[in-house]
């Protein structure tokens, strides 16, 4: 008997996380699997691993090759998006402990106050929600639960332009906020926890976890290299490795 052929399937890896995403897959379909939406209102030039610019037309994404590790060599994907960007996934979480990981390239500017850098609830910034953004000057993390809010603002020496940053956020089951940061891979600084707040029973204000705005206000510019959602606490160790 002659059997058929063997078909080969192509497999990739996935993560078991509620949002994974990382710039060096140069998609914006997440590995945690929910496909990303993007809208542009301009073109982008992002740099290549020569450092030469090149245009992408609106809608496409702006993959740039960033010095990661300060050796002047571009050597690290990131996702490039300007203040007329609005990219978000579909994340169906409840309000619960959990912990969110940032890392990217620091842009020339803060921006304004509440100028967002991640972002889960609705496209309105309206009831429950939880974000990280800016004061002007340094980071902060934000929990609302569509009543009242809590923050943890990160103080002391803030990144400049071109560093690279990751942030960590920490919500608890008591409802408090805590924000973590890290510069050029130094050890972690924070300001400490926020006060408690009670989760919002019911929910966030929606699923929508926006990459660098708070739904359609507040955009960031923003190198975005890679971004994490893990339920329950999270080290600095456990959160940069966990898949």
């Amino acid at each position: 008997m002659t059997l058929p052929g063997l078909i080969s399937l192509r497999t990739g890896r996935v993560s078991r996380l509620p949002f994974h995403w990382r710039g060096d897959r140069f998609a914006l379909t997440a590995l945690s699997g929910q496909a990303g939406t993007l809208t542009r209102a301009a073109t982008a030039a992002p740099l290549d691993y020569s450092g030469v610019a090149r245009t992408v037309n609106q809608y496409q994404p702006a993959f740039q090759a960033e010095d990661w590790d300060a050796d002047a060599t571009r050597d690290t994907s990131a996702l490039l998006l300007g203040v007329s960007d609005l990219l978000y996934w579909s994340v169906p979480v409840k309000p619960a402990a959990c912990t969110l990981y940032l890392e990217f390239v620091q842009p020339a500017s803060f921006g304004a106050a509440s100028t967002c850098f991640w972002y889960l609830g609705n496209a309105g910034n309206t009831g429950a929600r939880l974000w990280i953004d800016s004061t002007g000057t340094q980071y902060r993390a934000n929990h609302h639960n569509g009543t009242s809010a809590v923050t943890s603002t990160m103080t002391g020496t803030a990144p400049t332009s071109g560093q690279r940053v990751a942030v960590r956020v920490v919500l608890l089951s008591t409802g408090s906020i805590q924000i973590w940061q890290s510069i050029n891979g130094a050890a972690e600084t924070t300001p400490g926890a926020s006060g408690t707040l009670a989760l919002n029973a019911t929910g966030w204000s929606d699923t929508r976890l926006y990459a660098n705005s708070t739904g359609s206000t507040n955009p960031a510019v923003l190198s975005l290299v890679r971004s994490r959602l893990i339920m329950g606490t999270r080290t600095a160790a456990q959160a940069a490795t966990d898949w």
